[in-house]
């Protein structure tokens, strides 16, 4: 996924996440742990604009990751994974299953706009 194709990619990710079970995905995004997340699991997303800042909500993907990271809230990595379905606050949800990862430096443009909004 692209900062490009992000938005539009998740929304269809996350209306069918069980056409896209053992995809392949990759992503770059921030890292948010919630309070109610596994050790190893957690949401890597990012900030989507509508109109400006002011209205930008997180669009992100629950995340396994083998090992357990050590990652601070608004780090960013960029991960490699398959796709899987989980069960997550009665919702099924995508699922990305972690392979591979490395942390990376925040985006010059860390933003993400619906596909018919001009970046």
């Amino acid at each position: 996924m692209t900062k490009e194709n992000f938005s539009s990619y998740s929304d269809v990710l996350f209306q069918n996440p069980e056409t896209f079970k053992n995809k392949e995905i990759f992503l770059e995004g921030f890292v948010l742990k919630g309070d109610n997340l596994k050790e190893n699991e957690y949401v890597v997303g990012r900030f989507l604009i509508t109109h400006c800042v002011a209205d930008a909500t997180v669009i992100g993907f629950l995340t396994h990751f083998e090992e357990e990271g050590s990652f601070q809230d608004n780090s960013w990595v960029k991960l490699l994974g398959t796709i899987d379905v989980a069960n997550h606050n009665e919702k099924r949800l995508p699922l990305i299953k972690v392979t591979r990862w490395k942390l990376s430096e925040k985006p010059e443009e860390p933003y993400v706009y619906p596909r018919s909004q001009k970046q």
